[in-house]
């Protein structure tokens, strides 16, 4: 977490127990939003720097609509033109009004659950048309009573869901369309206590507002060239990049990413700096993809099955205790875990290793198989 956005996260999280994480990720978001279609990069195709971001976390404990609060309170103040944040839409039609009010639309959604389930009322176009906005700027769906037309319209999304919510809440719709693998998922675990937070230091803040306005009202005169160097390791990173359900648009979002820091660190140029940090993000959103696998289950065993496999492919080798910890044997079921784990032992997905006493992946297991419950005879 560098640049001016780095700066901002540690002292909007300092003497509290909001993730700087989270803050510096939910600030990327804003400042993406405000520099899309005036920071872009030295490309073959159109660049962009709007994200769709959703931190995840336990309920209450790791502060996700705190750090939401505290950056766009920091950014509204910042009296920016041509953008504004939306807190909810309930229609496409909605949503379509509010960004041709405004181009620029940060939509800040509390829980991404109150989202998805408008998405999946019937007859609804709002999944397809926030999909559809990720990668472009124009949308247009038209019916016999109405109709949605939106030209220049710069969609970004900054929204908090729980661990378990987020697993469970997809249909086969989202994931079908897409949608997934277009988020920039950002999780951690809860910070030490804090029984009387502290205000943050008012000169600071002062001092980053004054920096952040400058950065982000100063486009440069052309698109950010990439050095020789930077070109190389950008490279590198591509081509060893592993392929696959989880490095879908990985690419694509660090090219969202380097515009964004590179302005925020005063970058006249995309660097090796700028690419080792990009770098880093994406590597780490590959885990992050992988650890948040989104389960498409029609029960509890078959959920299960596919959370023990998850859980194997992120930690590796378990034993049984761990196994059953990272899958929340506890609040699902004792049953429901052993049964799980039984399925995938029958269907040679899952190995006891007998002389470590742990469980493991079959060395052919590459992706989440679909629920074994279906293959073995109960």
């Amino acid at each position: 977490m560098l640049g001016s956005l780095g700066d901002l996260a540690r002292e909007l999280g300092k003497d509290n127990e909001v993730p700087e994480e989270f803050l510096f990720a939910d600030a990327l978001t804003v400042a993406g939003a405000i520099m899309s279609g005036r920071f872009t990069l030295d490309l073959g195709l159109e660049s962009d720097t709007r994200l769709y971001t959703v931190t995840v976390g336990e309920s209450a404990d790791t502060k996700k609509t705190t750090a939401q609060r505290k950056v766009s309170k920091f950014f509204d103040a910042l009296k920016l033109p041509d953008w504004s944040t939306c807190h909810g839409v309930g229609s496409a039609e909605g949503l379509s009004k509010a960004l041709n009010n405004c181009s620029r639309i940060v939509l800040a959604i509390d829980e991404l659950k109150q989202l998805l389930q408008k998405t999946q009322i019937r007859g609804s176009v709002l999944l397809p048309m926030i999909t559809s906005l990720y990668e472009r700027t124009d949308y247009e769906n038209y019916t016999k009573e109405a109709a949605i037309l939106l030209n220049d319209a710069r969609l970004s999304i900054m929204a908090n869901s729980t661990l378990d919510t987020y697993e469970s809440l997809w249909d086969h719709e989202s994931l079908a369309i897409g949608l997934v693998n277009r988020l920039y998922l950002v999780t951690n675990s809860p910070r030490p206590k804090v029984a009387r937070p502290k205000p943050p230091n008012s000169l600071a803040l002062q001092n980053l507002s004054s920096r952040i306005h400058m950065q982000l009202s100063c486009p440069p005169p052309s698109p950010y060239r990439f050095t020789q160097e930077a070109d190389d390791l950008w490279a590198t990173w591509y081509v060893e990049m592993p392929k696959g359900e989880f490095s879908k648009r990985l690419d694509g979002l660090g090219f969202r990413l380097m515009p964004i820091l590179a302005a925020t660190m005063d970058k006249v140029e995309i660097d090796a700096q700028i690419i080792s940090m990009v770098t880093a993000i994406l590597n780490y959103e590959l885990h992050t993809r992988k650890a948040l696998q989104p389960i498409d289950a029609d029960n509890a065993i078959a959920n299960m099955e596919q959370k023990i496999i998850r859980v194997l492919d992120v930690h590796g080798p378990l034993n049984r205790r761990d196994l059953g910890r990272y899958c929340n044997a506890h609040r699902i079921g004792e049953w429901i875990f052993r049964t799980g784990l039984d399925n995938m032992i029958g269907c040679n997905l899952v190995i006891l290793d007998t002389a470590r006493s742990v469980y493991r992946l079959a060395e052919q297991i590459i992706d989440t198989p679909k629920s074994a419950s279906k293959q073995v005879v109960q």
